[in-house]
């Protein structure tokens, strides 16, 4: 738990875990989860958007919906854009594949 009381993470029967980092709006902007003595899901989320301007409550940009996911088991980085009406992915923005990262898989 967080110190506001919110739950960041499980454990499972068999030793498997997972755990979460909120951001402020608490959203989920990371995610990492083990069985087996190897990382098997690690992520990272992002949301700002820097096609929107800036503003003075808003310097970031950051819009409240995922605009990229960073696997940082495969070291893959997708980026999206989002409708504007439903607030949903619309479309890939750009995908990216880097080698040798930080965490390995077993395979």
């Amino acid at each position: 738990m967080d110190d506001d009381g919110r739950r960041t993470g499980a454990r499972y029967p068999g030793g498997a875990t997972k755990a979460w980092v909120l951001d402020d709006p608490c959203l989920p902007s990371a995610i990492t989860g083990s069985a087996g003595g190897g990382n098997q899901l690690g992520v990272t989320l992002g949301y700002t958007d820097g096609t929107i301007a800036a503003q003075t409550g808003n310097p970031s940009r950051y819009t409240g919906l995922v605009t990229s996911i960073r696997d940082v088991v495969e070291t893959r980085t997708t980026g999206y854009s989002n409708d504007a009406l439903t607030g949903s992915p619309s479309s890939l923005t750009s995908s990216t594949v880097g080698h040798g990262g930080l965490h390995s898989r077993p395979r």
